[in-house]
């Protein structure tokens, strides 16, 4: 579900693209050009003049000759000049990324209101997007959608401003090409686009109901045998817990670092050690966990019923 939807192949696009503004060639695109022209998402952006080919033991740069009517450019060969080649003019063409195009596309698809789209869609210049606010179950609550591009490769300081912006009153959601780990701490889940992308008889299709549980904190479907404790995801909860958790990065990064395997003795750890492993920037327990609905009895003392145990060191 959801890696060969067009609008996950065209986010893919863009998290390779070295800017969102640069010109890219049709085998960028991973085959679907013709289908993001037809949707709008990319426009021609003329074509190469001149092309490296094969020659003898390595490459040659040659100019070449386009024939758009017929759809073919030609050159002539290096090895026998008497010899023109002649290729398909895709194979030279440039196009340009339509993306507002495309996260209105993806705003429809998720189905956000359009009394709740985004008054100020950019964020961070070519990384980040706001394209709504989504309801949150039958609350009168919403949620803010992001999309995010090159999370791992963005501006930290400017990203870290944006989502952590008072105007957010409720967690949101922050959907992007591969979800992977950041120096940037949200309390915002983070997903992958893909995880709710499907098609139906042809058509696109967007798991709503998936993006309800996500940003209402449920990492499981209603119905759905619910395990008394589990970390999943960045959803952490222990069987005294009221509900899960959701955990920024870096607490995650030292959850993980101390959670235990299952059907052996939990592991007791010192700060020293997770910090080797996770690495956060935190200087302590208490810096990492203070605050947040995340408070320091939770750390050391109620976490000691659960699956694993934390030690302070000394």
């Amino acid at each position: 579900m959801g890696r060969s939807s067009p609008y996950a192949a065209y986010l893919a696009a863009l998290e390779a693209a070295d800017t969102v503004h640069a010109t890219v060639a049709a085998s960028a695109l991973l085959r679907y050009h013709e289908e993001f022209a037809k949707r709008g998402w990319i426009s021609p952006s003329g074509h190469l003049t001149h092309l490296l080919v094969p020659f003898l033991d390595g490459e040659v740069e040659v100019e070449i000759e386009v024939d758009e009517d017929a759809g073919i450019f030609r050159y002539p060969s290096p090895q026998n000049r008497s010899r023109i080649v002649t290729r398909p003019l895709l194979e030279v063409q440039r196009f340009r990324f339509s993306i507002d195009r495309w996260l209105d596309d993806v705003t429809r698809l998720v189905g956000i209101d359009p009394r709740r789209h985004s008054k100020k869609r950019e964020l961070v210049d070519g990384h980040l997007w706001h394209l709504g606010d989504q309801r949150i179950g039958n609350s009168h609550k919403h949620g803010p959608v992001f999309i995010v591009r090159q999370w791992h490769r963005g501006d930290v300081p400017s990203l870290s401003k944006a989502l952590s912006d008072p105007i957010w009153q409720n967690g949101g959601a922050i959907l992007m090409d591969k979800p992977t780990a950041s120096r940037i701490v949200t309390d915002h889940a983070i997903r992958g686009l893909f995880e709710f992308l499907g098609s139906e008889n042809g058509r696109d299709t967007f798991d709503g109901p998936a993006l309800d549980r996500v940003l209402q904190g449920k990492p499981f479907s209603d119905g759905e045998a619910m395990p008394k404790q589990y970390l999943l995801g960045e959803y952490f909860k222990l069987p005294h817990f009221v509900e899960a958790r959701r955990l920024s990065p870096e607490r995650l990064k030292i959850i993980k670092a101390a959670w235990g395997t299952d059907g052996h003795e939990p592991p007791i750890v010192k700060w020293a050690e997770i910090n080797r492993v996770a690495n956060t920037g935190y200087q302590s327990f208490d810096d990492a966990f203070a605050g947040d609905g995340c408070s320091r009895v939770d750390v050391f003392d109620l976490l000691r019923r659960g699956q694993y145990r934390l030690r302070r060191s000394p």
